[in-house]
């Protein structure tokens, strides 16, 4: 039903999301917010128009997130450090991406 909401400009999901696929649709947000998620989040490399993505998981790679133009903002929510490496990795990709890391353990 999500997938349906191709205007759609802001989403806050609360519930854990096992698959992303069905939002690569929505090519108008600029804001995601996805409490519990899975580790691939491939599918969202395609909106371009996203400006800030909050995102949970634990071994999530989040270097391919490296295509979004317009990213401005990165939250990212886990206690692993597996996080770490492709968050900075990211943020030397995007100039001026603000990286937020919550919940990192010694950070």
């Amino acid at each position: 039903v999500v997938s349906e909401l191709t205007s759609l400009e802001h989403l806050k999901l609360y519930t854990e999301v096992a698959d992303l696929t069905p939002l690569a649709g929505l090519t108008h947000l600029k804001t995601l917010d996805i409490q519990e998620t899975t580790d691939d989040v491939s599918p969202l490399c395609g909106l371009n128009n996203l400006e800030e993505l909050a995102i949970r998981g634990d071994n999530t790679d989040v270097s391919v997130l490296s295509t979004l133009p317009n990213l401005k903002k990165l939250t990212i929510r886990s206690h692993s450090l597996m996080n770490i490496d492709s968050a900075y990795a990211l943020s030397d990709s995007i100039p001026g991406l603000q990286l937020e890391l919550e919940g990192m353990m010694g950070y």
